[in-house]
């Protein structure tokens, strides 16, 4: 066989093996990176379906539901949202389709529109909210569109006979079923001056579409109700300054926001009765303020500011807290680097800088931050948090299953005025029960004991602990227990059994083995093992043997032979080449160097023969490579390379000289591993030399 056989051989198994390793050793996880796009908020299309029945007149009567509608409007991020608004009672009052709120002209048209609500007719919950749900499925009709309904109402429906309760249920079906087909959850918020039947309704729509249901607060503090229903609601921190009382009118205070990666920074406050405005102590050019009747809003022109100074005039030496809204163009990237047995996670989390599209990577940026892992299982709903290391440019954490499910994680990184979260990603854990190796059966002496370790016989692909119990099913025949992973086994009467036992790995996996043991007589028992010590000796015997034989030998070794005898000049020598393969894929025709090319020459390399035919070749070691005249018309050859060279099938190592015979075949392959060559030595005629 040559070695170019051998060689692509080789090359053929080693890609096999790859594939097989790549099968076996794949991840036995999948995830699903979310939308990117949308990290700052999850949800932009936000539809309100507000109940304008005469009963919300009783129940809200500071109007605080169109309170917060108008919150939303200014709190959410603008360049990405679209929000519309549907007014009913009996049937649908009024509705403002669903509109881009990144100019601020398009937000005061639709604050506006909100406070023009006129409160009459009964209640009809149903209809309104197939019509609510079926605007916004026409309206979802990109893959980043995340929909998103939210009721407002005092849960009150007004139904007076059996069919039309049957209509609203039917319709209130109806949504339930288009909002799980466009992934929209139903949150909704209730009005009422006590827990009721009406109430038990909203939190049933709610439920049904996996939403949530909130209860504006008796007291009436409409900012921090909105900012518990803003933050659950659309997924973004909203931190809360407390100044301090003041004896003063006014009162200064300082934000600072270390963190100034931001697109966007809303500001809001509750309005008291001295207080009509707010002012910002750099410049009032800085922010674009807002108001409602319950509520001032700022949002910052100027979002990179990294301190922001605000001045508030105080109402009976107290001053009213600041609500604080970001959206930053950073976000956590995670990803998983190590999943080789399928259980365990080796997690690595960054942060990405949208606007660059890079890794940040400065310690000093990173230094007082942390982060977490957050994993939540999808049957069981259970979340683990996971503590992560702070490298200095980047988070590390690992995590082992428990179990096969598919979790949802999350990565969360925060510092001080700084959460982010990373997109949801889903990943399935598998876990692998133990696995019996050996089935053989296992000898017990007569009358004897023996102890079996268990952890021999299972393995666990995990790398998980293995704990071992017997079956029931066992013959009480012989003495059996388990004891730390060893099966202890005390023998009764001579005969084969079989053992029962289950290997569980304490995740869930397990595994029913069967252990054939044999009790056996003393010459049984031993009789291997005789057999085994007179092999040995044998084979002691036959080694002993050859060693004498090669002694012995030595008196009548060989004398050395001769030293290679050089000639002057090569004597009637040609050479062919044929290239197999070179590394551009170039066809290279049938090299020949007749007897004139070297008759002159005492020793000629490779590379100076390609120079001869002008054949250009990038391999510098073929200059390495050697052909010396001897005698005879023989020729010597050798090379000082790391190439792959053999004459017939000799390997022929570097600096090792051989001698060429006619007809001889030299195959080389350079270093490269890629060009090959054969070189023939080819006679003239068969006269012979002296």
């Amino acid at each position: 066989m040559s070695m170019k056989i051998v060689e692509r051989g080789f090359s053929i198994f080693c890609v096999f093996c790859l594939l097989v390793c790549g099968v076996l050793l794949y991840p036995a996880f999948s995830y699903a990176e979310g939308n990117t796009r949308f990290f700052l908020q999850d949800y932009n299309k936000i539809l309100f379906l507000v109940d304008v029945s005469y009963s919300m007149e009783e129940e809200d009567p500071q109007k605080y539901s169109t309170e917060l509608i108008q919150m939303f409007i200014d709190g959410v991020y603008h360049p990405q949202t679209e929000i519309g608004v549907i007014a009913y009672n009996h049937e649908i009052s009024s509705d403002y389709e669903l509109t881009s709120v990144a100019n601020s002209r398009d937000r005061e048209n639709l604050k506006q529109y909100v406070q023009t609500f006129e409160r009459k007719g009964s209640t009809n919950i149903g209809y309104a909210l197939k019509e609510g749900i079926n605007r916004l499925a026409k309206e979802t009709v990109q893959e980043h569109d995340r929909p998103i309904l939210i009721v407002i109402s005092d849960g009150q429906t007004d139904a007076t006979g059996t069919k039309e309760i049957q209509e609203i249920e039917k319709n209130k079906k109806f949504a339930y079923q288009k909002a799980k087909q466009i992934n929209c959850p139903i949150y909704t918020i209730g009005f009422s001056q006590e827990e009721n039947q009406e109430l038990t309704e909203l939190k049933q729509i709610a439920k049904e579409t996996k939403g949530k249901f909130y209860l504006f607060p008796e007291n009436g503090d409409i900012l921090a109700f909105f900012s518990k229903v803003f933050e659950e609601i659309i997924g973004v921190k909203v931190w809360i300054h407390q100044p301090e009382n003041s004896s003063s009118k006014n009162v200064n205070i300082t934000l600072n926001n270390p963190y100034a990666y931001l697109f966007e920074r809303h500001f809001f406050t509750n309005k008291n009765s001295n207080q009509k405005s707010w002012f910002f102590s750099e410049a009032n050019d800085y922010a674009s303020i807002a108001e409602g009747n319950a509520y001032l809003s700022a949002k910052l022109l100027k979002s990179e500011i990294p301190t922001v100074k605000i001045t508030i005039p105080t109402q009976n030496k107290k001053s009213s807290a600041i609500y604080d809204i970001q959206y930053p163009y950073i976000y956590p990237k995670a990803e998983i680097v190590n999943n080789l047995n399928e259980s365990n996670l080796s997690i690595v989390a960054t942060l990405y800088d949208s606007q660059k599209e890079s890794v940040i990577e400065s310690e000093k940026y990173l230094q007082d931050l942390k982060a977490q892992v957050e994993l939540t299982n999808i049957k069981t709903k259970e979340t683990q948090t996971i503590p992560m290391v702070n490298t200095g440019h980047q988070f590390k954490s690992s995590y082992k299953s428990t179990n096969s499910d598919s979790y949802t994680m999350q990565i969360r990184i925060y510092g001080d005025q700084l959460e982010l979260l990373s997109p949801v990603q889903t990943i399935q854990l598998n876990n692998h029960p133990p696995v019996q190796n050996e089935k053989e059966p296992i000898g017990v002496l007569y009358t004897g004991k023996r102890e079996i370790q268990l952890d021999h016989i299972f393995t666990d692909v995990d790398g998980d602990p293995l704990f071992y119990r017997l079956s029931n099913q066992n013959d009480s025949q012989i003495g059996l227990s388990i004891e730390n992973s060893v099966l202890k086994i005390q023998s009764q009467e001579l005969g084969q059994y079989t053992v029962e036992l289950i290997a569980m790995d304490g995740r869930g996996g397990e595994t029913k083995g069967e252990i054939q043991i044999e009790i056996q007589n003393f010459w049984d028992y031993y009789q291997k093992i005789i057999g085994i010590i007179l092999g040995s000796i044998l084979l002691l015997v036959i080694v002993f043997w050859i060693l004498f034989q090669k002694i012995k030998g030595k008196k009548n070794v060989a004398s050395p032979p001769a030293p290679i005898e050089k000639a002057p000049v090569f004597q009637q020598a040609r050479f062919e080449g044929y290239f197999l393969k070179t590394i551009n894929n170039e066809e290279i025709p049938v090299l020949y160097w007749p007897v004139q090319y070297l008759e002159q020459k005492h020793k000629v390399s490779l590379g100076e023969l390609f120079e001869m035919l002008d054949v250009k070749i990038k391999n510098t070691e073929a200059y390495n490579i050697y052909f010396e005249a001897g005698t005879h018309g023989k020729v010597i050859f050798y090379h000082f390379t790391k190439s792959i060279i053999s004459i017939g099938n000799r390997n022929i190592p570097a600096k090792k000289k051989e001698i060429l015979q006619y007809d001889d075949k030299i195959y080389i392959l350079f270093e490269d591993h890629v060009t090959e060559i054969e070189v023939r030595y080819k006679r003239v005629n068969r006269k012979r030399f002296n």
